[in-house]
């Protein structure tokens, strides 16, 4: 297959997003119409195709651009909407969109007018689209661990498995060189009861140390990002034969230093392990990389075969909380395509 064929095979393929925050997620476009300093705000976006230099100038985009973009039941119904229009022009047909609830409060929105909003948009979202959303909540390391896990469990009560069935699961992120609070892992315990997707953002930032803390402090199958657990190799045989999955992020861990460049991503090293692996694209407004982005990349700078972006690919849906009949369906989709 020659690579323009092999590049519209990726962009037809469909695609599952399994890391993606949803506020990393929005339109530039719709940033700049809605932060009250939207004239000051330049297009394109002035980070785009640089490093940042540390977490916090990452966390700088966030708070200084984003943030002032949301803040009430319109916008945010309006930017989950948007997202999964996004997604699903490119074909991809389920995602896992992390939600950072105080993040949208700021203004004096409480819990339940959050998700009600969000709510709101996936509905929209999944009639105009074939794309399904399941929600992941997020904590964020280094803040109140009371009141994240507080406000955790008001959202799992109303929108959880017991409630609106919206919110699958939990994943704690953030700087994880900040490691896992006590009471992080009480609300994991109880997450894992309800039958949640528990994930954990580790082996980022620290490293494989760091792997192994999440593991045994939150018991966790899913790991964003993961990837420095390639520096221990018993860590590494243990975490494949026991089939966690790694989510990961090529862009983002090569934009805020955590590899090298694509070249030397640790991506093929857990390919090579036997680890079940995926492809995702984390904060696409802050790296400038949709999915359909990552995967070209993997079929290019980084060399993958043929062969190993189907694997990805497959993975997406096998990784996936869809019934087994629709991941069959989009399995057999994508080894058509591959044919």
């Amino acid at each position: 297959m020659r690579s323009s064929e092999f590049a519209e095979c990726i962009r037809k393929m469909p695609k599952a997003e399994l890391h993606l925050h949803f506020e990393g997620a929005f339109r530039w476009s719709t940033v700049r119409e809605l932060n009250p300093g939207a004239r000051a705000l330049p297009d394109p976006r002035p980070w785009l195709g640089k490093r940042f230099t540390s977490f916090d100038d990452f966390r700088a985009v966030f708070r200084n651009f984003i943030q002032p973009a949301t803040g009430s039941e319109e916008r945010i119904e309006r930017h989950i909407f948007e997202v999964l229009e996004d997604l699903a022009r490119q074909n991809v047909r389920y995602v896992e969109p992390i939600l950072y609830l105080p993040f949208h409060m700021a203004m004096g929105l409480s819990v339940p007018e959050v998700l009600s909003a969000v709510r709101r948009g996936i509905e929209r979202g999944e009639r105009a689209y074939p794309i399904r959303c399941r929600l992941i909540l997020g904590l964020v390391r280094g803040r109140s661990a009371g009141k994240e896990t507080a406000r955790a469990r008001e959202a799992l009560e109303l929108a959880g498995p017991g409630g609106w069935g919206l919110v699958a699961g939990l994943d704690v992120m953030d700087d994880d060189r900040l490691g896992i609070d006590p009471e992080f892992s009480a609300l994991y315990r109880e997450a894992r009861r309800m039958g949640l997707r528990l994930k954990v953002h580790a082996g980022e930032y620290a490293g494989p140390q760091a792997v192994r803390e999440a593991l045994e402090k939150l018991d966790a199958g899913h790991f964003s990002h993961g990837v420095r657990t390639v520096e221990d190799s018993g860590l590494l045989r243990e975490l494949s034969a026991r089939g966690v999955w790694f989510h990961t992020c090529p862009t983002s861990n090569v934009l805020l230093g955590v590899a090298p460049d694509y070249s030397r991503h640790p991506i093929k090293r857990l390919i090579e392990a036997g680890c079940n692996v995926t492809l995702n694209s984390d904060d696409p407004l802050l790296f400038g990389a949709t999915i359909t982005d990552e995967f070209l990349c993997a079929a290019g700078e980084m060399g993958l075969s043929g062969g190993q972006i189907k694997h990805l690919a497959l993975n997406g849906f096998r990784a996936s909380l869809l019934p087994q009949s629709e991941r069959a369906k989009y399995e057999r989709e994508i080894e058509g395509l591959f044919a």
